[in-house]
């Protein structure tokens, strides 16, 4: 476990050199030790080492890890981890050590130039940095160059022990043998004959401080055995077909190979002793090498890296499979071929210990030991599983237990699917895509409110914006993706409204003036937009994104809507104006040339040649929801769904909009059929995450959704819809002014009889507890200190219903008849003089 206490330190004077082994500046993947030695005459209590690295780097003080980074960015805003290293520290010779492992500069996870850089301050002083004489060496121990990659997330670990300077972050190994570092230089441009300017790759033009808080470090072990028996070799075991070669090996009950004390690996009381069938079987009953494997259950998926102390022969081999889920008593290593999910691990003699150096997302291993007819002992084994620090402040309940399973659903993939920083997914694509990663908010809000990672993730996504507007697909990976970026300015006003914070709107606003102009220029004289020039590729939805589409038009009019009030609340009136009337005719032109009067629903692309008749949910909700559809629109698109729901391409489970806009338009129950199609199947399986499933669309061919077993089971961009609008729409928990000032409590029941919706918000939390009785409602609303207003909205309030704030009944102060015979209470408790209560009654 990590033993360096993270920091937050902002002032730094860098006096350390980017370094980093000496004469193989080209090699590309490449897992580097570095090692210095440095003196001290007394113990301080703080010593802040300051450190990053390209790509990913363990840090030791005398044999003890302090930390594990850096933290994932866009490669032009280095982040750097700061920690206190006092308690490790000792009088005399102290030796800081560091492994960092290094893809490709050309990688599209993170595409960066190799280095490493680092520094000891104490008092002021800076007492160790990296430079020309540090000590260096190339850690063969690693496969260097693997020839299959874990999809967009990262390298299967080929770790040959008998290859690995065994004690070398002690400070009395002997590192007499080992070169000089040597300061990073610049790629020499063959072809132009000069030094390649590096300002894509090249960290180290922003150092920025790391915003993240200290990661959650827990040390877990397996809670059941699965499976335990043989597999007959078919062929000699190597490093490049691991993940096949587990997946396709029939597990037999164990006949010649052991495994005997396998119970003690549910506590590590006891060793393991594991051994394979006997190298000098009898010819005539020789059928083949056994190995023995072993498949353990964790509990839970967790995001972790495997551990284990074993005593072994030299070249015994162990291989790691990984799974999120069983298929019968098995599990499938190899899901695709963009998906291996195996690692592999080759003793030395006697005893050892090993920790994988990437974390991956499991529930399930399979140990499979070759080599082993010597015999392998398991004294340790374990999993060091790594979290985000959230904090559970908001959720959801009910009388209905699917709409429960669905929540905690929705929030366990969200903690998955966040470790140093917001993810695609963990188990195939740790991406940083702005338009996915815009989808972790809305639940990250509803249940974590505005921890760390959220302004993180805000600034992060400004940090990838290009000069014509628009945003890098994602952190590390060129070229600019358009439609579902454009969801990006949404997100900000709504953290905005929730958590008032204008100086974040302030730094974004140069960003968001970019991004308005850019979609200006993408419209047409018509005042709609037929193309533009950048990729549009939203995957979630079963909608051709080229010509006249409804959603691309709808992006757009919402995106300049949402940045014209973000920049109404800085009071920046350039052309404010003659953007709202673009906004308007854009949703002019939609309500009117998208919309088919005869079937009472919007077309995805009414004027292009063979989808002219496509209807989807994507289209219609996402009409409703972001105000496009008028009410007689919003009416008729759903009595269409309720009647004739199998004539609209169907919304995944992560489509925001559909939970959002069934709840805006009143109809509880239609969300609740729509929430048992969607979810139903997948926990009635067993499952207790949201599993991710696409559209072929978005794979540019016609299509319709799937989820195969290459995608995850935990897609953090598959949870957004639900528990948001459960908080804001049936809850009706909702902010009326920046900063949650002014609330309004708008419960919409259907025919729920009870639940019960907390909303983090600035400062504290607001909560709504229903509860129906026969004819009678109870509503009780509890607010934080920060909200001095608030406005009941019911549309069926009658004298017999019983609201209280904070458990206390209200009274009546008086009453006013509204036009069109609304009445509005003013209501009042006793002990609570500042807080202004509205009640409206919109029968």
């Amino acid at each position: 476990m990590p033993a360096g206490k993270f920091i937050k330190n902002k002032n730094i004077q860098w006096n350390a050199k980017w370094i980093w082994e000496h004469g193989i500046q080209d090699r590309t993947f490449s897992y580097v030790c570095f090692r210095k030695k440095f003196d001290i005459e007394k113990v301080p209590p703080l010593a802040v080492l300051y450190i990053t690295a390209n790509n990913n780097y363990h840090a030791f003080l005398n044999g003890k890890r302090i930390g594990t980074g850096p933290a994932f960015s866009q490669s032009r805003f280095k982040r750097f981890e700061s920690y206190n290293t006092g308690a490790l520290l000792k009088e005399g010779v102290n030796c800081l050590s560091v492994i960092v492992h290094h893809y490709d500069e050309n990688d599209s996870v993170n595409p960066e130039y190799k280095g490493l850089l680092c520094q000891i301050d104490i008092h002021g002083k800076t007492v160790c940095v990296s430079d020309s004489t540090w000590k260096t060496f190339s850690c063969r121990a690693y496969h260097q160059e693997p020839r299959v990659k874990m999809g967009y997330t990262f390298w299967p670990e080929f770790f040959d022990a008998r290859s690995y300077p065994h004690g070398w972050t002690e400070c009395d190994f002997n590192d007499d043998l080992w070169q000089s570092a040597v300061p990073v230089k610049k790629a020499f441009d063959e072809f132009w004959q000069c030094e390649q300017s590096q300002a894509r790759v090249f960290p180290w033009i922003n150092l920025i401080s790391s915003e993240l808080e200290p990661l959650k470090y827990t040390r877990r072990i397996p809670v059941e055995i699965i499976t335990e028996g043989e597999v007959i070799e078919k062929m000699q075991p190597s490093s490049h077909d691991t993940a096949i070669r587990m997946s396709i090996e029939q597990i037999l009950p164990l006949e010649k190979a052991s495994i005997q004390n396998s119970k003690a690996l549910l506590n590590n009381t006891a060793p393991v002793v594991v051994c394979g069938s006997d190298l000098r079987e009898k010819t005539e009953t020789f059928d083949g090498i056994r190995d023995a494997t072993l498949i353990l259950d964790f509990g839970r998926i967790i995001n972790a890296r495997l551990g284990f102390r074993i005593s072994s022969q030299s070249g015994a081999m162990i291989d790691i499979g990984y799974s999120n889920r069983l298929e019968g008593k098995r599990i499938v290593p190899y899901v695709s071929c963009q998906t291996p999910m195996a690692d592999q691990y080759t003793a030395s003699e006697g005893e050892q210990t090993w920790q994988g150096f990437h974390w991956r997302q499991f529930r399930y291993i399979q140990l499979t030991f070759r080599n082993s007819s010597g015999g392998i002992k398991i004294h340790e084994l374990w999993a060091e599983q790594v979290e985000y620090p959230f904090i559970l402040k908001g959720g959801f309940e009910c009388n209905d237990s699917l709409l429960n399973c669905a929540v905690n659903a929705a929030r366990f993939s969200t903690e998955l699917n966040v470790v140093d920083h917001t993810m695609d997914n963990a188990t195939r694509e740790r991406r940083y895509h702005v338009g996915d990663c815009t989808a972790h908010l809305w639940s990250i809000w509803s249940f974590f409110g505005n921890c760390g990672i959220v302004e993180r993730y805000l600034r992060h996504a400004e940090e990838t914006r290009q000069i014509c507007g628009g945003y890098e697909r994602a952190a590390g990976l060129r070229g600019v993706v358009i439609d579902s970026d454009w969801e990006f300015p949404s997100v900000i006003y709504e953290h905005y409204m929730l958590y008032g914070n204008k100086e974040l709107l302030e730094e974004m606003w140069p960003g968001l003036e970019l991004l308005a102009r850019f979609i200006e220029s993408c419209i047409e004289k018509d005042g709609t937009i037929i193309s533009v020039p950048y990729l549009q590729y939203y995957d979630w939805a079963d909608v051709r994104r080229n010509k006249h589409n409804f959603l691309l038009n709808a992006y757009a009019a919402h995106a300049l809507q949402n940045i014209c009030m973000i920049f109404r609340e800085l009071n920046i009136d350039k052309s404010l104006n003659r953007r709202l009337e673009i906004v308007e005719v854009l949703r002019q032109a939609l309500r009117e040339k998208w919309y088919d009067s005869s079937r009472g629903v919007f077309l995805d692309n009414p004027y292009d040649a063979g989808e002219e008749n496509h209807i989807s949910e994507h289209s219609n909700s996402y009409a409703i929801y972001s105000g496009i559809a008028s009410h007689e629109q919003i009416v008729s698109i759903c009595n269409m769904y309720e009647k004739h729901p199998g004539i609209f391409a169907e919304a995944n489970a992560g489509w925001k909009c559909f939970p959002l806009a069934l709840l805006k338009a009143g109809r509880v129950d239609l969300f609740i059929r729509w929430a048992y199609s969607h979810f139903g199947k997948w926990f009635d399986s067993g499952i207790d995450t949201v599993a991710e499933c696409w559209s072929m669309y978005g794979e540019t061919t016609p299509g319709h959704w799937r989820t195969r077993n290459s995608r995850a089971q935990a897609q953090a961009a598959g949870v957004v819809g639900l528990p948001f609008a459960l908080l804001t729409e049936l809850c009706g928990i909702q902010v009326l002014e920046p900063g949650c000032r002014i609330m309004r409590f708008a419960p919409n029941p259907g025919g729920l009889k009870s639940f019960k919706g907390i909303l983090p918000i600035k400062d504290g939390a607001c909560s709504l507890t229903y509860r129906r009785d026969g004819k009678k409602q109870h509503i009780d609303i509890k607010v934080p200190d920060i909200v001095n207003s608030i406005v009941i909205d019911l549309p069926s309030y009658s004298s017999n219903d019983l609201i209280t704030i904070h458990g206390k009944k209200t009274e009546h102060d008086e009453m006013h008849l509204m036009p069109y015979g609304q009445q509005v209470h003013r209501l009042r408790i006793s002990g609570k003089k500042s807080l202004a209560i509205v009640l409206t009654d919109n029968k």
